[in-house]
């Protein structure tokens, strides 16, 4: 059978590959939807700021961020786009694709 390299299957409801995790420490690279153009596949990338490099290592240490490791990506990356303060519409994009 097939498999992606996080583990998942081909309609799993856990393929959310558009969205890289590093393996080590599970950091996100979240989609910007708004700045990809229709139908490119993959989609770009959010650049994450210094001031979010800063945030970023107690974010991934916290209880809750903790608490949402067995969760899918996308429910991961919409809680740090949340904590990054991202705007709504970028965060209701996380979870529409």
């Amino acid at each position: 059978m097939e498999t992606f390299p996080d583990g998942s299957h081909p309609g799993d409801e856990w393929i959310d590959q558009v969205i890289p995790e590093c393996p080590g420490n599970g950091v996100l690279i979240l989609p910007d939807y708004a700045a990809t153009p229709e139908g490119q596949v993959p989609p770009q990338y959010y650049t994450y700021s210094a001031a979010d490099l800063e945030r970023l290592p107690g974010l991934l240490a916290s209880a809750d961020w903790q608490a949402l490791r067995g969760q899918t990506r996308t429910l991961r990356a919409y809680w740090l786009a949340t904590q990054l303060g991202l705007s709504a519409k970028a965060r209701w994009e996380l979870l529409l694709h």
